[in-house]
């Protein structure tokens, strides 16, 4: 079995571990479905939708709730998988 990863994201884990120390990761605390899964995300062609927000998270604090649909990260768009 094999893994792939983005390349940009071997070198982001590389300039943490080197400036800070440590890997930094992001985290929302949100759950998502696959793409086109399920009764939530049929017809969704762009974003994300929240099937679930963990409590105490950033996405909770941010009052991200169950049904919502990201479709910005950052600034990016956000495209699901067909």
């Amino acid at each position: 079995m094999g893994v792939a990863a983005p390349p940009n994201a071997g070198r982001m884990a590389l300039d943490s571990l080197l400036k800070q120390g440590r890997i930094i990761r992001g985290y929302l605390g949100i759950l998502t479905p696959p793409p086109r899964s399920g009764p939530f995300g049929a017809g969704v062609d762009t974003g994300v939708v929240v099937t679930a927000v963990m409590p105490h998270s950033p996405a909770a604090d941010a009052k991200i709730q169950r049904g919502d649909v990201i479709e910005k990260f950052d600034g990016h768009a956000i495209h699901t998988l067909t």
